[in-house]
């Protein structure tokens, strides 16, 4: 199924089979193939370019391109919605070369969305949701590097380069091209600097969005580390006050001994039995009393101040995050 756009703008809907494309638009079936399986690359046929980029499959004649949408891509719907916009916005007045740069452009202005999606999702940042994000800008990577590498090995092939302006193909046929030592030696109908400043400048942008994506990488790559402090530092509060219970309660059986070495023979002073007091000294309950809270701080005491350390670097830790 092909998308058939025509220099008036007009769009339609077609079928053509495999026997057309090689008979009437010049694919092999191996260009038929690389046409389909999202493979980065633009190739000049016969007054003819086929291309896809970065998941844009496109066939581009002299007055009309057809774009393959055999999948019903999401990308490829949005590539022909905005594509008249982007046709009327764009300032090159030859054919091919104002479609090449429409394709760039759409692919330069997606990723960059993309991007600024990520980078929304970034300032959301949960620490539960890393593992998708990380996925999400490792395929963006994956992307500017295809779309980088293909823009340079056009670039490193001046011969190709001027093959994709269909007023330059016919020169290349001429029997005499082989003895051509240089394509600078030669004057085209049409200069390669043309598309050769066009591709630069998308290599460029490319580059640059790949640099910036790396730089958020590291930043999520320093979150995920913070985070991950932070869960340990929490952890670290919850064993804190584990031990603390644990503490007290063993101070507080030490300190229970000394009373329980008197069992229930101490007089109490609160207990008016008959509304009488007791007769005799209270001074053995004051001093068991006494004798057992002072074990029960010994020993919390004791046990803070070996822990002492270990709480000041944690609130050291938590000041740093702060």
């Amino acid at each position: 199924k092909f998308i058939k756009i025509q220099s008036n703008m007009k769009q339609s809907q077609c079928s053509i089979t495999n026997e057309e494309l090689t008979n009437v638009y010049h694919l092999s079936l191996r260009d038929q193939r690389s046409l389909i399986e999202n493979n980065n690359f633009i190739l000049p046929l016969n007054q003819s370019l086929i291309l896809n980029f970065v998941g844009i499959p496109v066939i581009i004649t002299k007055d009309q391109i057809l774009i393959c949408d055999q999948f019903d891509s999401k990308t490829v719907q949005l590539f022909i919605q905005s594509f008249e916009i982007m046709f009327n916005e764009c300032q090159n007045q030859i054919w091919e070369l104002a479609i090449l740069e429409i394709v760039l452009l759409f692919t330069n202005k997606t990723m960059n969305q993309k991007y600024i999606e990520l980078i929304i999702k970034f300032d959301r940042y949960q620490y539960q949701n890393h593992s998708t994000m990380q996925s999400d800008l490792q395929q963006l990577k994956n992307d500017c590097i295809q779309a980088n590498t293909t823009l340079t090995s056009i670039l490193n092939n001046d011969t190709l380069l001027a093959m994709l302006i269909f007023t330059n193909q016919p020169f290349f046929h001429n029997q005499n091209i082989h003895k051509i030592n240089s394509i600078h030696e030669v004057e085209l109908p049409i200069p390669i600097s043309q598309i050769q400043d066009l591709f630069e400048s998308y290599k460029l942008q490319f580059g640059n969005l790949q640099v910036e994506i790396d730089e958020l990488s590291q930043k999520m790559k320093l979150k995920i580390i913070e985070a991950n402090m932070k869960l340990e530092l929490q952890r670290s509060y919850i064993m804190n006050f584990q031990i603390n219970q644990k503490l007290l309660n063993v101070g507080a059986t030490f300190a229970s001994i000394v009373g329980q070495l008197f069992g229930m023979n101490l007089l109490n002073p609160w207990r008016v039995p008959d509304g009488k007091y007791y007769d005799g000294s209270y001074t053995p309950f004051t001093v068991v009393v006494i004798l057992s809270f002072v074990i029960l701080f010994g020993i919390i005491v004791y046990f803070l101040l070996k822990t002492r350390k270990i709480r000041h670097f944690g609130l050291l830790t938590q000041k740093c995050f702060k």
